[in-house]
This record gives C-alpha cells, sequence and structure tokens, in this order.
C-alpha cells in the first residue's frame, strides 16, 4: 500500500528515552480519546535497538519468531534480523520499493511485496537469497500466506485487484479484478483466517473491508468500518478482525462471525499498522501520526496502556515471547521492546 510518504526525514538518530452480497454498518460511536486515569504507560524494559538501512517500512516476524524481515522501501533490500541476538544478520538485494513482507507458515519462504516493479520476491529462508520473483499486479502492496502455505494473496493497490500465487509453481493462477468480480476497490492490506477460509481485504476509498471465501473470485460481503481503511489483523482464535481507520483514528473491531463492527475503539493520531499477540490477548497499535504505541486489552476491547517511542512507525509485529518489533522509518531503526 502506498502509505503517506513523510515530507522530511530526521537529520540524525533520535535516542530512545524510555460488488457484494451484504454491506454491514458501522458499529458504536467510539468514544473519546482514552485520559490519563483509564490507561497507564505499559511496563516495558528500555527498547533496544537494531540499526537498519534505507528505510525500514514492512516487518514481520517468522510464526517460531526466530527471524523478523524488515523491508527497506528506499534501498530496495530486505534485512533479516536474527531475535536472538537482535542484529541483523543479512540485507538481501530485492526489487523496487519492498513494501510489505509475510513469511510462509514453516518459515522457509518469505514472501516480499515490490511496490516499484509490480512484483513480489520469494525468500528462501535457509539461504537469505531471493529464489524467485513473480509479476503480480500494478502497486502491489498488502500480501497474505494462507495457513497451509499453499497460496499467496497480494493485494494490488494501483491495479485495484488481488494476485493468487501458487506456492508450488510461483505463479499467479487467479486474478481478481474489476472485470472478474465488480471489485472496485483500492486494496490496500490483506489477512486470511487461521481456518484457512476467508480472506478479509481492506478498501481505503470504500472504508470497508471485503471478505473473500478462499478459493472464490467472489466477494461474500462488504462491511463498512473507519475512514482510510488500512492494515488488517486476525486474533489466533479467527474470532475478531481488528482494522486500522487512518483518518478516523480509530480501531474497528469486526465480529467475523457476525460479519459486522461490534466495536470501535478511539486511539492515537493516524494509526497505521496493527499487531496481536500470540496469545490472543493484546493488540498492538502503531501510529504514523505519534510515537506511542497503544495496546488493547481483547477482553474488554478498551485502551490499556500506551508504550513510547520518539517518533511514528509504519510497521510492527510480535514474537511468541511477548518483543515487538517496531520499523521506525524515519530514523532507520528497529526498535524491540519486551512487555511484561
Amino acid at each position: 500500500m502506498m502509505r503517506r510518504r513523510p515530507l522530511t526525514r530526521a537529520s540524525g538518530l533520535i535516542m530512545v528515552a524510555a460488488a457484494a452480497i451484504s454491506a454491514c454498518t458501522q458499529g458504536a460511536e467510539p468514544s473519546g480519546p482514552p485520559s490519563a486515569s483509564a490507561t497507564s504507560q505499559a511496563s516495558v524494559q528500555l527498547p533496544t535497538t537494531v540499526q537498519i538501512t534505507g528505510d525500514p517500512y514492512g516487518v514481520a516476524a517468522t510464526m517460531d519468531g526466530s527471524r523478523v524481515y524488515v523491508a527497506n522501501l528506499n534501498s530496495d533490500s530486505v534485512s533479516v534480523i536474527d531475535t536472538g541476538r537482535n542484529s541483523v544478520i543479512a540485507d538481501i538485494p530485492g526489487d523496487h520499493r519492498p513494501l510489505a513482507v509475510a513469511p510462509s507458515p514453516d518459515g522457509r519462504r518469505v514472501y516480499v511485496t515490490n511496490q516499484g516493479s509490480n512484483t513480489v520476491s520469494v525468500i528462501d529462508g535457509s539461504t537469505n537469497t531471493v529464489s524467485a520473483t513473480i509479476p503480480v499486479g500494478e502497486g502491489p502492496t498488502g500480501i497474505a500466506v494462507t495457513p497451509d502455505g499453499s497460496q499467496v494473496y497480494v493485494a494490488n493497490q494501483e491495479g485495484r485487484s488481488i494476485s493468487i500465487i501458487d506456492t508450488s509453481s510461483n505463479s499467479v493462477t487467479t486474478t481478481i479484478s474489476d472485470e472478474s468480480s465488480a471489485f472496485r476497490l483500492l486494496p490496500s492490506d490483506i489477512a486470511i483466517t487461521p481456518d484457512g477460509g476467508h480472506a478479509y481485504v481492506s478498501s481505503r476509498d470504500l472504508n470497508a473491508v471485503a471478505v473473500i471465501p478462499i478459493g472464490s473470485e467472489t466477494i461474500e460481503s462488504m462491511i463498512s468500518v473507519g475512514d482510510g481503511a488500512h492494515h488488517i489483523a486476525i486474533t489466533p482464535d479467527g474470532s475478531r478482525a481488528y482494522v486500522t481507520n487512518e483518518k478516523s483514528n480509530t480501531i474497528s473491531v469486526i465480529d467475523t462471525k457476525k460479519g459486522r463492527v461490534s466495536t470501535t475503539i478511539k486511539v492515537g493520531k493516524q494509526p497505521i499498522d496493527v499487531a496481536i499477540s500470540h496469545d490472543g490477548s493484546q493488540v498492538i497499535v502503531a501510529h504514523l501520526g505519534e510515537s506511542p504505541l497503544y495496546v488493547i486489552d481483547t477482553a474488554t476491547d478498551t485502551v490499556a496502556s500506551t508504550v513510547p517511542i520518539p517518533t511514528g512507525s509504519e510497521s510492527l509485529a510480535a514474537t511468541p515471547d511477548r518483543r515487538i518489533y517496531v520499523a521506525g522509518y524515519f530514523v532507520d531503526l528497529v526498535y524491540v521492546f519486551e512487555l511484561s
């Protein structure tokens, strides 16, 4: 997805101090911004920082948490972080303007959208080299791998389409587009349910999420969310999807069984990305326009705490040991937090 590009970059490193079947309507109006009495600053250790070259943008962790992959937008590369040492062990040359990253469930392959070249790079996780480059639609942004690893779904924002890649052949087998299914969206991100049954696709221009059955080219339903729908994350049990609404400064919580928004959570300025802890108890929200991360308690769907970081961020990923990796695009760093 083409997120809003910064007008200027920091001059130095900032030091860390501390066509649808049904249309479903928006949930209840969000409450006001969390007050100091309602939330607390999360108990965190001072973050580790990992130096990255070339504007770290998309971040994703393998399922076992041993590796974190970082798409470096302006250096046309992907950095590999060994999470045991929190250091970069490889910088992999790639295609033009890598944006989003999705490892396969077994970690053997890593898929990267390249917005500038309309391709997806396939990285061999054992050798840290690009093993294939797959042409997709125009302006690929979000990407997701099915739980069985057999397919990769790619949101082509500028092409207004979804490319479906067969991982056994590394080729596009299906394209869902305006022509094939009245897919009149500006797709930004994709998430796939843990049971592999459905893909959830955010649309920024329609302020909605499209629900597409895996194996189908037809939109099953459209769910209205907030203004500027951007990133999506689905809970480990598949019961809820959390959507960042960049323009309305909210998170929409979708009840996947009922197919509608169950609640709307007010967060900070320009929420850009969202990650869910592996146990499903917390949702972490990164913001482009301000520094704190917001931590949502999924038991109540309220903001429980905030985590200060020195600059806005583009992307984040959670590992099984409750660490959070946050891309500091403006400062060429990845921050590593450990939530208590």
